[in-house]
């Protein structure tokens, strides 16, 4: 048989089969969900950068929209303009740098005449720098500022600052709104890029700011801002991006920046109030292998669940092969055994489904084959001894006839020469003619003797033919008849086994239904012993009922002092929560008043601002203004006094709203407390009014239960008396089953009985095989008789030919008997012409016993091919 790899074979085949029933669906439900949970990360997490950038860009937005109304605010201050107007620069130099010390995010604050000259800074080291240009008016913040905008300019190295700025600018104007000048800032960068570093999403996220031009302003990295431009970048896909920002666009998608892979989300300034932007986009990108990471997390714990699938389902698969292909294997290895002539093994196959029908149907077959080439070896054994005794037939036979053939030849001859004999006698023949007619008559009597008695013989050998014919058919019959009889035993057998497993099982019930006779009769004590447990409970139950009415009573008089208890807790609540409302209205009043102080603490500022333009002013008006100096010393005096009172009046303020808010909060802690004990009594209240409740749902159930324990009672008393009824069913099923029981002893008894006679019935078969055996032997034993008598008469013509003899050494006293002669030469011929009738009948004989013996040595041959063939079988 040709060799199969793994594959090839039936496990190989399953393996791979449920492989792929299980594993492509697995692979594609995993790949499927690993997709949709990617696209469902991108998304959340452009989502997420996208919000991210939003905020960014709004904290950004506002504080610049801060530092532009702060310039606004500078710009309008009356010592700015009345400076520029006076040309007393020393007060505005003070002035901006007491602003730029309360702010600290400014490096400068400058002031400039209408020609573009710097009058003015926070720094006064300005004024003198030779790197500093102190004249501004060919720039365009300048310019615009002098036609009355308010710029703020995009974020710039500045040569002054020595740093990355932004500019705000603002017009100052004098007596009529006539700009007499335009005072500027310059905005740390650090400020921005601090809020830019600290947005950062993850572990390799980061945000940065991108310029109207597609420059970096803002960026983790400082040396990439104001140097690098995303429009010129290597990334085609982030190049793409820095259009659309250009554009003022919004937006999200992958590039791949510096071997790193990101996932980016940008918006466009919106501005806020009035700033309205400088076309700057905020960027918030975060590294797609962080953003995955989740995904990636369960890409590989569904990578193992799948190799850990695959395992067991190869596992499983294997299990199931086995179990399917080992039989099969060992069903064709037994086919093989089998086609190979071994008919004495067994296919051992333990298995319950189709392969086990498979296993038996071929043990079966076996079996079959076995019984067959066992009946046909028999056979073949029998014809051979048939045919063995055949052959020896007919070697007698063969010899009989040649024996017959000679004889008959030899008569012929002999009758040929007592004719001669006859004719030399003739003469003689008269003289004896008295004897030769009593011989001639002697031998026609002898003749006709021989042939009747060949005759007979003939027809003996028919009969014997016909009788062993219908004697070997007799014997077929006698065998069949015997194998019936010894079915009809087997039969009988089992029958017999099955009444005495009938027996047996009547006996079984006859045994069970006397132990239910015993279990009816302990049932009925147990069932006296509980009515009388239900008359005690009876009783319990009506005394469980007065006291359950009893507890409904007390339970119903405590729920109403719990209602009443509940009412109170509800008025103490309400006065709490009033209480509460009072201190926190206390609270806001407290809070407003601290406003208030608030707004006398910038008076008195502004009335010491004013103040000091007072006595810059009555100092620029000499003598005459001493006065308005003296009144606005004592203004100044009052608005410090003021500020000092209004800072004891907040000190007072603070611990009051501190007071307040403590009362407010205690407030609110009873509050919650009467509310927690309002509902703790609700809940109290309930729980009583569930146990009184309970307590008359008890007492209506334990009147129900005195009722049925009554019923029960009653029906208890109906129950003994089905049970003594099933008692005395009881009784008569056992004495029905004893009936079966011994009607099932009296059919085994007749059944061994047909037993004991079937088996004379197969001994009388047996005896009958053993007579037609006997008969057989007594046809070739009258076969042989035959063959004697055969014999018998070869031996008569012997004695024929002898009595010829004598007739001839009687020829010479026949002389005188001429005409004797003459009949008796006709009686010679006669006889001449019997013999050669007789030679053809042994020539026709010997070719017959030649055909016979030819049968025979073929009938033989068969057998032995039969013998030879069925040897090729092995049955035990």
């Amino acid at each position: 048989m040709k060799k199969r790899t793994f594959f090839q074979g039936l496990q190989g085949k399953l393996l791979l089969f449920f492989l792929a029933i299980s594993l492509i669906p697995l692979i594609i439900v995993s790949s499927v969900s690993f997709q949709r949970s990617k696209s469902g990360m991108q998304g959340m997490g452009q989502e997420m950068l996208a919000d991210t950038a939003d905020g960014l860009m709004r904290t950004i937005d506002v504080m610049m929209n801060d530092r532009q109304d702060d310039i606004k605010t500078w710009a309008s201050l009356p010592a700015v303009s009345a400076g520029l107007q006076s040309k007393n620069y020393g007060e505005v130099t003070s002035l901006l740098a007491s602003i730029e010390k309360g702010y600290d995010i400014y490096k400068y604050i400058m002031l400039f005449d209408a020609a573009g000259n710097m009058v003015a800074a926070n720094d006064p080291g300005l004024l003198t720098r030779s790197d500093v240009q102190r004249n501004q008016n060919n720039h365009e913040w300048f310019q615009r500022a002098m036609k009355g905008e308010i710029t703020v300019s995009d974020v710039a190295y500045s040569d002054t600052a020595k740093e990355n700025v932004v500019s705000f600018s603002a017009p100052v104007k004098g007596a009529g709104g006539k700009i007499i000048g335009v005072i500027t800032s310059r905005m740390s960068w650090d400020i921005v890029e601090k809020i830019v570093d600290e947005e950062k999403s993850g572990l390799t996220g980061h945000a940065y700011l991108v310029n109207k031009d597609g420059i970096i302003i803002a960026h983790p990295k400082k040396e990439k801002v104001l140097k690098e431009d995303l429009l010129k970048v290597q990334s085609p896909a982030l190049a793409e991006q820095a259009k659309k920002m250009v554009k003022g666009e919004k937006g999200e998608g992958e590039y791949t920046y510096e071997g790193i892979n990101y996932l980016a989300a940008f918006e466009p300034s919106k501005g806020f109030g009035d700033y309205k932007g400088l076309g700057w986009s905020y960027v918030v990108a975060q590294g797609t292998n962080e953003i995955y990471a989740p995904v990636n997390t369960l890409r590989n714990i569904v990578f193992v669940i799948v190799i850990v699938a695959a395992i067991l389902i190869a596992l499983l698969a294997i299990f199931i092969a086995r179990s399917i292909a080992n039989p099969m294997i060992k069903g064709v290895a037994f086919a093989q055994i089998v086609a190979a002539g071994d008919l004495s093994q067994t296919l051992e196959v333990r298995s319950k489904d189709e392969v086990g029908d498979l296993a038996n149907a071929l043990n079966a077959m076996v079996e079959k084959l076995r019984e067959m080439i066992g009946k046909i070896r028999d056979s073949s054994n029998q014809v051979a001894s048939a045919s063995d005794e055949i052959s020896a037939g007919s070697v007698q036979l063969n010899r009989a006839a040649h024996n017959q053939a000679s004889a008959a030849e030899e008569t012929s001859s002999t009758m040929v020469q007592m004719a001669a004999s006859i004719l030399t006698v003739a003469g003689n023949a008269d003289a004896l003619a008295s004897n030769v007619e009593e011989v001639s008559s002697s031998v026609d009597e002898l003749g006709a003797s021989s042939e009747q008695v060949s005759k007979s013989a003939e027809i003996m050998a028919s009969s014997v033919a016909e009788t062993s014919s219908t004697i070997e058919q007799m014997t077929v019959s006698i065998d069949r008849v015997a194998q019936s009889a010894e079915e009809l035993a087997s039969s009988v057998t089992e029958t017999s086994s099955t009444i005495e497993q009938m027996t047996v099982s009547i006996d079984q019930v006859a045994g069970n239904t006397q132990e239910l006779q015993q279990v009816a009769t302990e049932t009925a004590a147990i069932i006296e012993q509980l009515a009388v447990s239900i008359r005690e409970s009876a009783k319990n139950v009506n005394t469980a009922d007065d006291v359950a009415k009893a507890a409904a009573k007390e339970g119903a008089a405590g729920q109403e002092a719990v209602q009443q208890a509940l009412a109170a807790m509800e008025r103490v609540g309400n006065v709490i929560e009033k209480t509460a409302a009072s201190i926190t209205n206390l609270g806001k009043r407290s809070e407003e008043i601290g406003s208030i102080v608030k707004v006398i603490n910038e008076i008195a500022d502004q009335t010491n601002l004013l103040a000091l333009n007072a006595a810059i002013e009555a100092a620029r008006a000499g003598d005459a203004g001493r006065g308005f100096a003296v009144v606005a010393e004592e203004v100044r005096k009052l608005a410090e006094r003021s500020v000092n009172a209004t800072k004891e009046i907040g000190e007072v303020i603070k611990q009051v709203q501190a007071d307040t808010n403590d009362s407010v909060k205690y407030g609110e802690l009873a509050a919650q407390e009467a509310r927690s004990s309002m509902e703790l009594s609700g809940v109290a209240g309930n729980a009583l009014a569930n146990i009184v409740k309970n307590i008359e749902r008890t007492s209506t159930l334990m009147s129900d239960i005195s009722l049925m324990t009554g019923e029960q009672a009653n029906a208890s008393g109906q129950v003994l008396k089905s049970v003594e009824r099933m008692t005395m069913s009881t009784s008569q099923v056992a004495n029905a089953a004893r009936e079966q029981a011994q009607g099932g002893k009296q059919i085994r008894v007749a059944v061994e009985r047909m037993n004991i006679v079937t088996q004379e019935v197969t001994g009388a078969t047996r005896e009958q095989a053993m007579g037609s055996k006997q008969i057989r032997i007594a046809v070739e034993n009258m076969n042989n008789v035959t063959q004697q008598v055969s014999i018998a008469t070869r031996e008569q013509a012997l004695s024929a030919r002898q009595i010829v003899e004598a007739v001839n050494s009687m020829n010479g006293m026949t002389l005188q008997v001429a005409n004797a002669t003459a009949e008796q030469k006709k009686g010679g011929d006669m006889v001449v012409q019997a013999v050669e009738t007789i030679s053809d009948s042994a020539r026709e004989n010997l070719s017959s016993v030649e055909q016979l013996s030819r049968s025979a040595q073929g009938l033989s041959q068969q057998a032995a091919d039969l013998a030879d063939m069925v040897a090729q079988f092995k049955v035990q």
